[in-house]
Formats: structure tokens, sequence, C-alpha cells
């Protein structure tokens, strides 16, 4: 296949060991057969990907020696562990929100699949994936990246101080003691909720 030209006889046999070790971890979870006829095509995929992991890990590692960017410059995402953000992809997807077609297509870009092998598995047209990567980037930033609109704090304890993206949130972390008719009014009019307040923020962050 055309991904695994121009790798070196070394990487390859370390991409077939990668394989066989993700083909023994999809049987064991029960996602596979162990049944040839029935797995070759996912197997394809699997050395597919990898090849294209390489080449792409290749390009990187040759601007290695590029200045180093500020922090300042980097996307929120570049400091955020790769598996707690896994873990927040896969949370958010699980929303009425998103489409079965649309949970898979993240599941399988999380397991490092490329455009053809995602097209593949789903069966998708070139303008079904497009269309279908844009709504799903833009329901997962919506999803991911909540905007925090209200702070909670305590009058009695400075430490408390407790992000909120909805009134409705406020009224479940209160255990329902009061309505959100309630909690909007004493926002607005600045009034104490019990021993709490809250303070509503003018420019809502992510």
């Amino acid at each position: 296949m055309r991904q695994c030209n121009n790798i070196p006889y070394i990487d390859r046999m370390e991409i077939i060991q990668d394989t066989w070790v993700k083909i023994i971890q999809k049987m064991n979870e029960g996602v596979l057969e162990d049944d040839y006829e029935r797995i070759k095509g996912y197997t394809f995929l699997i050395v597919k990907n990898f090849c294209a992991g390489y080449h792409i890990a290749k390009s990187k590692m040759k601007y290695s020696d590029e200045p180093y960017e500020p922090f300042e410059d980097q996307t929120i995402l570049d400091t955020i562990d790769k598996e707690k953000l896994r873990e927040i992809l896969l949370k958010s997807i699980q929303s009425k929100k998103f489409s079965d077609k649309e949970k898979g297509m993240v599941k399988l870009m999380l397991e490092d699949y490329d455009e053809y092998g995602i097209k593949d598995i789903l069966q998708l047209k070139v303008h079904e994936y497009g269309r279908m990567r844009q709504k799903v980037y833009t329901k997962l930033k919506t999803a991911v990246f909540k905007r925090v609109k209200y702070i909670l704090k305590n009058r009695n304890d400075d430490s408390v101080s407790i992000p909120f993206q909805t009134i409705s949130q406020i009224q479940n972390y209160l255990n329902y003691k009061y309505s959100k008719n309630y909690i909007s009014q004493s926002i607005t009019k600045n009034k104490d909720i019990g021993a709490f307040y809250v303070e509503k923020i003018e420019k809502p962050t992510e």
C-alpha cells in the first residue's frame, strides 16, 4: 500500500509488531474475532494508519530544531493531557446532539484512523466526510469549551468560587431548594441565596 512506501525495513517490522499488538488488544476486548477472513479488512486499515502515522511523525521531526514557540502562543489543547482530553471528548459525544455516525467518527479519530479509513468504515462519500467533520468539530467545541457565565460564592468562606454555565446547574448544585426564577432574581437584584451569592460574568470565558 502506498502509505507504507519509503519506510526502512526496521521501522516496517515495528509497524507489523504494533499491528499484532493492536489486533490482540481488540480481540481481548471482544471487538474482533479470531478469523482472518472477517478481520483482514480491519487489519489492512490498522497497517495503513500506522504507516501514515510514521510519515507524519517523521515530517514533524524535521522541524524539531526550530525555535520553541512561547507558551503564550500555544492553544489550550496543547496544555491538556492527551488521555484527559480523550476522556472529555468521549464523554461529550454521549450527548443526543451527536448522531451515531458522528460518534463513530470521533471514536475512529481517537483511534488515529485517517480520512480514508474513516470513510471506508462509516461508508461515507467524499462530500459527506467533509461536511460531517465540520459539524463534529463545531459540536465538540461547543460541548467541551463551555462558557462560564456565573460564579457561585459563599459569604462565610472566601475559598468557595464555583463556576457554572447555566442557572439550572446552580439550581442542581443547591439541591433544588430554590427555583430558577428565584435564583435569576437574586442575581439581577444582587441578593443572597441562603449562604451564597452569584457573580455574573459580563464577558463569559471558556
